[in-house]
């Protein structure tokens, strides 16, 4: 049940999970809901609490750049589950319901400044574990590789403008690094920038710029996103443990 406050007729999608004690969840599927301002609409659910049967565990290897933590998750319609680790071992999400799942990684460097979503080639059999009873095995791993260069933004406004500026990477689908994406923020004083990636090929190619002026007849706060699709379709070749300039 949701109130809706605005002097507008609102028509919105909602949806949600509910949790259970036994640490099972189930995603409450999308409904679309209209109501007219000062109105109160009521959304119902039927849901039965899912049978914890199965869990999903594995080694996690990253070997390379020095890591802050790592996040590894699994998604399905019966519910989902999540772990975190400091540094390489074991791991283990408990608790789920039988059903195929898709998994993540995902990591952070550099005093958890760099992200980095983990391939599809690092999950092994794969990322899509269908899970029963007992333990599903899932092992994940890489070797990572650093993109770093320079940032120029040339005009009417210079990166010393902004208050914050980011610039983001993916991996080549259809090769090993298909499924990977990076981030990283630009020095705004300097313009220097540093991934951390995997080895294969990546392409930096989405910027983020937030402007911000205290001068109301300038501009407050406004942001740009830039994407070079000149990069994009021309990937980066980065080895195990190597560096790659990008300027």
């Amino acid at each position: 049940k949701r109130d809706w406050s605005s002097d507008v007729c609102s028509s919105d999608l909602v949806y949600g999970y509910a949790y259970f004690p036994n640490g099972g969840n189930q995603f409450l599927d999308y409904q679309t809901v209209s109501v007219d301002p000062g109105d109160t609409a009521s959304v119902s659910w039927s849901v039965t609490p899912p049978v914890i049967s199965g869990e999903i565990t594995g080694t996690f290897t990253l070997t390379g750049s020095p890591l802050d933590q790592a996040y590894i998750s699994a998604y399905a319609s019966a519910g989902s589950g999540s772990t975190s680790l400091s540094a390489n071992g074991s791991y283990t999400i408990p608790s789920l319901a039988a059903g195929n799942y898709y998994m993540y990684a995902y990591a952070y460097f550099n005093g958890y400044q760099s992200y980095l979503q983990l391939r599809d080639s690092s999950f092994s059999p794969n990322r899509n574990p269908t899970v029963a009873t007992g333990p599903t095995p899932v092992d994940i791993s890489a070797s990572t590789a650093s993109i770093g260069g320079k940032v120029t933004l040339t005009g009417t406004r210079t990166l010393s403008h902004t208050s914050y500026s980011n610039v983001a990477a993916q991996g080549t689908y259809g090769t090993s690094t298909g499924g990977g994406y990076a981030s990283t923020p630009i020095n705004t004083s300097t313009g220097a920038y540093s991934f951390v990636v995997t080895d294969g090929s990546w392409s930096p190619y989405n910027f983020f710029f937030q402007f911000s002026d205290s001068n109301p007849a300038t501009y407050l706060s406004e942001y740009l996103y830039f994407y070079d699709y000149q990069s994009l379709n021309s990937p980066l070749a980065v080895g195990a443990g190597e560096t790659v300039t990008k300027n």
